[in-house]
């Protein structure tokens, strides 16, 4: 588990990982549960080490960007409301 605080501060702790715990050497596929472009440039890096990535996002907040990058797009049409409001 990674935690960091501030703006975007989970995503950069996540993305730190992707690039610092050699993960293209450990897996073949990673799954991304965001729709936030700014995993695009990861998902590239990923891909072109042969690693099989799959995106899961709300339909109605994934980047374009990181759609296209990605080898597979999981879209859900979700109320974030059912979960209390927290998602």
């Amino acid at each position: 588990m990674v935690v960091r605080s501030g703006k975007d501060g989970a995503d950069l702790a996540l993305l730190e990982v992707l690039k610092d715990e050699h993960i293209e050497e450990r897996f073949d596929e990673v799954v991304i549960v965001s729709g936030d472009g700014i995993f695009t440039d990861a998902v590239l890096v990923l891909r072109e080490a042969g690693v099989f990535v799959t995106v899961v996002s709300r339909n109605d907040a994934c980047s374009k960007r990181l759609r296209l990058a990605a080898d597979q797009t999981v879209l859900v049409d979700m109320n974030v409301g059912e979960f209390g409001g927290v998602a």
